[in-house]
């Protein structure tokens, strides 16, 4: 689950190396929270998958919102993808 849906990044730590542990001790409650989080909604997209016989992420939101929810849902979805993908080459150079 980790690996395939979440990422290698998170999966091995390295997310949370780069992003919470050079902050200070402070920070790593923010880390302790978003690993709950994780978790949290992970459990529910794979109950909602699989109570929707889901193919697609399409097919979960267009059985839980309305039909303009469902397309800025979609769109938040692949912008949030893009974003997290352009941080991460940006990073890297």
């Amino acid at each position: 689950y980790v690996g395939v849906l979440i990422g290698a990044g998170l999966s091995s730590g390295q997310e949370a190396m780069q992003y919470f542990i050079p902050f200070g001790e402070k920070e790593l409650l923010g880390l302790i929270v978003v690993g709950l989080l994780h978790i949290f909604v992970g459990e529910i997209l794979l109950q909602l998958g699989s109570h929707f016989i889901a193919v697609s992420h399409i097919d979960v939101l267009k059985n839980v919102y309305e039909k303009y929810l469902n397309k800025f849902m979609d769109f938040a979805l692949i912008l949030n993808c893009f974003l997290i993908g352009k941080i991460f080459c940006r990073e890297q150079s």
